[in-house]
């Protein structure tokens, strides 16, 4: 018994830890951004301006594929790009409870730790004629990562932290089309875009979401999650304890895991003591 309530926690403990490893690379990063000199924030926007200037058409990799970027010199200098800290940026979307950090690449170990942007799109630093993408994962045991995308309106903002500034898109548009068609998230003249991209059509992951927004401007929201007070040890996880308990459904994960652990405890300290007794009474 003490062996199933430990699987049935398993689960909900993995996912708690995921949580809690997500929030710290997203404290992580914003710490080491604030830390950073304005000069250099400025100057790793200007570069990332510069390449997304510059950036030529490529064919996109599906990031639920087999294949992997190319180790060129083309990618070499994509991971040159915003370097300064442990995540290119990170996303917040409000209105389903997202908060990520944004990693260079879009690979399983990428896709397993945050959100990965696509090598060949553009950089999520904003300007005319750019369209980042960002992809995350569906049905990750450990997460909800970008669960509920679908779910999103014309009316929910998507926040984009990138050295130092707030970027603010609106949601524009949902679509669900095939791995292989990358016409969707084609560079727009003159547009400021963001698509987020994650797998539907279990089993298999047959399609693709994507949800599209444009940029507008709003006031940078309230980051109740991370300020310069982080460098703390304490300060940070009583954030991160406070981010465990801040919905419904991560106070019912969290009550379950600790509820589950508790029951195999005292199930395991239960059979002690009767072991003990048991040996105590033979001649």
């Amino acid at each position: 018994m003490a062996a199933g309530a430990f699987l049935l926690s398993a689960p909900v403990a993995e996912s708690i830890r995921t949580d809690i490893m997500v929030m710290q690379q997203v404290t992580t990063y914003t710490t080491q951004v604030e830390a950073q000199p304005a000069a250099e924030r400025a100057a790793d926007l200007a570069a990332a301006d510069a390449y997304n200037a510059a950036l030529p058409p490529a064919l996109l990799l599906d990031p639920w594929g087999d294949r992997a970027p190319d180790p060129d010199a083309a990618h070499a200098e994509y991971l040159q790009q915003l370097a300064g800290a442990p995540a290119m940026g990170r996303i917040r979307i409000p209105a389903i409870d997202v908060d990520l950090p944004i990693l260079h690449d879009a690979t399983r170990a990428q896709l397993d730790a945050g959100v990965g942007h696509m090598f060949g799109t553009s950089l999520p630093v904003g300007g005319a004629g750019t369209h980042a993408v960002l992809a995350g994962h569906t049905g990750l045991r450990s997460a909800p990562m970008f669960d509920e995308l679908d779910e999103l309106t014309g009316a929910d903002l998507i926040h984009i932290d990138v050295a130092g500034e707030t970027l603010t898109y609106r949601v524009d548009s949902l679509d669900l089309v095939a791995p292989d068609d990358i016409g969707a998230v084609a560079p727009v003249p003159g547009a400021d875009l963001i698509t987020l991209v994650t797998c539907r059509g279990y089993p298999g992951w047959t399609h693709r979401l994507l949800v599209r927004a444009v940029r507008v401007v709003e006031a940078p929201p309230a980051d109740a999650l991370v300020t310069s007070s982080t460098a703390s040890t304490v300060h940070t996880t009583l954030l991160i304890l406070a981010h465990l308990t801040e919905t419904p459904d991560r106070q019912l994960r969290l009550a379950l895991s600790v509820g589950a652990v508790a029951l195999a405890v005292a199930m395991i300290l239960s059979w002690i003591v009767t072991d003990l007794r048991h040996h105590r009474r033979r001649p």
